[in-house]
């Protein structure tokens, strides 16, 4: 069996320091880099799928410049057996689909039985990009998996699927497939000291256009379908955010604040919020179900 793993590195919130988002920070000093948390739990269960089907091949590539060389190579020291950079000049300011055409068109190369990912990057975190693989190389795609078993007939996986509320979905996966794993599945094994020296002087291959067979309009800016138009710091979301009245005195503002503006003070405001409904068990529900009809809730 031949597995693809697709990293990319991001940037390392361990050490970055607090920098103001826009056109300036990113023409500035570069930012420290890390393997994206997703991408080693994806690794880490390629390697157990290797260490329990004999003749498995696990090869990691990452679509980046040559800087992603050392983080390629942490990856051989923790197990991989190869590495590969897929770079040109053609690649620059690509976005997901261009990056998806990229990452396929290696798998398919590879002759890949298995494409796994992380889900999400934690830079851009669209979640686009394994969808656009399975979908370019004709494969099913399973996406938020917690947990995969290898099948005794190796020609499927027992797959897990994070849903809402806590949920899970357990999918038989035929093989091949892409899937998308979640962080956390499981931690990336840890590297001995000689994997990590001979990690060091490994041979990394780099592939380019003309290596995987695509044209310069497929990749890059030039085929993309999407454009950065600004860059800047997220807005703040105000949805269900409870401002109190400016009129309110300082204490009364706060007792708002605290109560969600459930339980204003009197004044001015308290109009603006229903009555407290007191009485037996018997009365509070008949005036709560009068209040619900009233309201359109029921």
């Amino acid at each position: 069996m031949r597995i693809a793993v697709c990293v990319t590195r991001v940037v390392d919130p361990s050490e970055a320091m607090p920098f103001q988002v826009g056109p300036a920070a990113l023409s500035g000093e570069p930012l420290p880099r890390c393997l994206n948390a997703a991408d080693l739990s994806a690794l880490e269960q390629a390697l157990r799928i290797r260490d329990r089907l004999a003749g498995t091949m696990v090869t990691v590539m990452s679509l980046g410049p040559p800087e992603c060389e050392p983080l390629l190579r942490e990856c051989l020291a923790a197990g991989a057996d190869e590495a590969l950079l897929l770079w040109d000049s053609a690649f620059e300011g690509g976005d997901t689909l261009a990056t998806a055409r990229v990452l396929s068109r290696a798998a398919q190369q590879l002759r890949a039985d298995l494409v796994l990912c992380g889900r999400l990057a934690t830079d851009g975190a669209t979640g686009q990009t394994p969808l656009q693989i399975g979908e370019l190389m004709g494969l099913p795609v399973v996406s938020g998996v917690v947990h995969l078993e290898l099948q005794d007939s190796a020609s499927s996986l027992l797959v897990h699927r994070k849903l809402d509320r806590g949920c899970r979905a357990v999918i038989r996966c035929p093989l091949p497939a892409v899937l998308a794993l979640e962080p956390g599945t499981g931690p990336l094994r840890y590297p001995r000291l000689r994997d990590r020296f001979q990690a060091w002087q490994a041979q990394i291959e780099r592939w380019g256009c003309q290596r995987l067979g695509l044209r310069p309009e497929e990749v890059g800016e030039r085929g993309s379908c999407v454009q950065v138009i600004e860059v800047g710091p997220a807005k703040p979301d105000l949805h269900g955010l409870f401002v109190p009245d400016n009129g309110l005195s300082g204490m009364e503002r706060w007792q708002a604040v605290v109560s969600g503006g459930l339980a204003g003070p009197a004044g001015p405001s308290a109009e603006r919020h229903p009555p407290l409904i007191e009485g037996p068990p018997e009365v509070g529900a008949e005036r709560l179900l009068s209040f619900l009809v009233e309201e359109g809730f029921v």
